[in-house]
C-alpha cells in the first residue's frame, strides 16, 4: 500500500508521495494512530527502523514530499534547524512572519545611518526600537541573501 502512494523522480532519485500532503508539503498517512503521520516519517520506520524519542527525520535531498528512505537520515530538532539555516531555507528577513520591515526599509536604515542620521530619528521613522537600527546598521540583523 505505501508503495503504490509514491513515485519515483528519475533525474534526482527521490520517491515522490503522490497522496494527501500536510501544508508544507510532506507527505501524510494515518495509519491508526492517534493523529496523522508524516509519509518520511513512516518510510524511516519502515525501511530503516525505529525513531528514538525525541529525533527528527531529516531529508537529504531537501524535498519535503520524498519518502526514499536513501534520503532520509535522523537527526535532532537542532541539527534540522542548523541544516535549514546553512541551506537558506528558513524564514529570514521578509519571508519571516513577524518581520516587520523590507529589504527596501533594511537598504534605507543602512543608508541612512551611513550618511550620519541618528539611531533614534531612524527608530522613529521606521516605528522600531534603537537597538534594532543599530543590529541592522552592524550587520547583526538583516543578512542579506548574498551574505
Amino acid at each position: 500500500m505505501f508503495m503504490e502512494r509514491m513515485e519515483p523522480e528519475p533525474n534526482s532519485g527521490c520517491w515522490i508521495w503522490i497522496a494527501g500532503r500536510f501544508s508544507a508539503g510532506y507527505g501524510v498517512v494515518e495509519i491508526g494512530e492517534p493523529a496523522p503521520t508524516s509519509a518520511h516519517r513512516l518510510s524511516y520506520r519502515l525501511f530503516i527502523g525505529a525513531i528514538p524519542a525525541g529525533a527528527v527525520v531529516m531529508h537529504r535531498c531537501d524535498l519535503p514530499s520524498c519518502v526514499n528512505p536513501g534520503h532520509l537520515k535522523l537527526g535532532t530538532i537542532s541539527d534540522n534547524n542548523r541544516d535549514a539555516k546553512e541551506k537558506r531555507r528558513h524564514a529570514f528577513g521578509a519571508r519571516n512572519g513577524q518581520a516587520k520591515l523590507t529589504e527596501e526599509d533594511v537598504g534605507a536604515i543602512r543608508r541612512l545611518r551611513e550618511s550620519g542620521h541618528a539611531l533614534t530619528l531612524i527608530a522613529d521613522l521606521f516605528g522600531i526600537a534603537i537597538s534594532t537600527v543599530s543590529n541592522i546598521a552592524n550587520g547583526k540583523r538583516w543578512v542579506s541573501r548574498a551574505d
